[in-house]
């Protein structure tokens, strides 16, 4: 029996059902298991599957579900925009409560398919996305962090692909920010022209061909993550950072529930604005970087929208 997960479009798409994949993984020893995806190869590397390539499987209409090939290869399409208009609307996007419903509705597909049973718990954080360090460059990671003296703010500013944001680059707050807080150190992914003693660029840091994982794996060390529902992000929200109470994921995008732990009560404290106005999105970080640099006490506080 084989079986093959695909999804036609990008990175964030793979990642955030990687805790339902495994599920479906786990209850299927036998079965032979691929996911075919066009992003880079080691994008999902600690999933026990095949990495294929899109041109590695038959042509699939991106709206197809769940399918059976010729030879009785059974085809799963992981991405969220196949439910659009079903279990969200037009206009969002997915969260995990939806890529629960997602999955549910899998396990039942394939308990048809196969006459057994496939199962899922009731309980969305069962299934928080996962990476397994030692399938990644933990250890440039770790040179970094040891050689950390200050408190870590993570910006994940590069553009949102999906347009869950209408953010900018955020170049003007990174300036102001890492200015008045001389004593933190600002990591940021997408590259801007600032050159100061207390920003690096997670390029100069790792300086992979994909470092996406890698950015996920050093957000552990960050007390404040900073983003828009998308790349780098998104894949801050697995469960090391999620389960943990002495940070804070800050998101700037449309719609709160957009944001993957949307509804769902997690030690992790999550902030959302609609806000764009770097003054007024200056203003918001401020806090939180001035709670970070007098070492306050972080209460996680679940998922609040923050207007001003």
């Amino acid at each position: 029996m084989k079986i093959v997960f695909f999804n036609q479009f990008h990175n964030g798409d793979c990642f955030v059902g990687k805790g339902w994949v495994k599920n479906i993984i786990d209850q299927l020893p036998e079965a032979e298991f691929g996911y075919a995806h066009n992003n880079h190869p080691t994008l999902i590397q600690d999933l026990a599957v095949q990495h294929l390539s899109l041109n590695q499987i038959p042509a699939i209409d991106r709206m197809t579900r769940l399918g059976r090939g010729p030879d009785g290869t059974i085809y799963i399409n992981t991405w969220c925009g196949a439910f659009q208009g079903e279990l969200f609307g037009y206009d969002q996007h997915s969260n995990f409560i939806i890529q629960h419903q997602i999955y549910d509705y899998y396990c039942r597909g394939l308990s048809q398919a196969l006459g057994r049973q496939i199962t899922q718990s009731n309980n969305v954080t069962d299934y928080l996305p996962f990476i397994d360090a030692d399938k990644y460059r933990q250890d440039l990671v770790q040179a970094f962090v040891d050689k950390l003296t200050q408190p870590l703010v993570l910006f994940c500013n590069g553009p949102a692909n999906s347009g869950q944001s209408a953010m900018g680059d955020m170049r003007n707050i990174i300036d102001q920010l890492s200015t008045q807080y001389s004593g933190l150190m600002f990591a940021v992914t997408h590259r801007l022209d600032l050159k100061k003693p207390n920003i690096v660029y997670t390029d100069d840091v790792f300086g992979l061909e994909s470092d996406i994982n890698e950015i996920a794996l050093l957000s552990q060390h960050a007390r404040l993550i900073v983003g828009k529902n998308s790349g780098p992000y998104t894949f801050c929200h697995y469960q090391e950072n999620l389960n943990v109470n002495d940070k804070t994921l800050f998101c700037f995008g449309k719609s709160l529930t957009d944001c993957l732990n949307a509804g769902l009560s997690l030690p992790a404290a999550s902030k959302f604005s609609n806000q764009i106005d770097d003054t007024v999105v200056t203003a918001m970080l401020n806090r939180e970087c001035y709670a970070i640099d007098n070492d306050a006490t972080f209460v996680a506080s679940g998922m609040q929208y923050i207007t001003q």
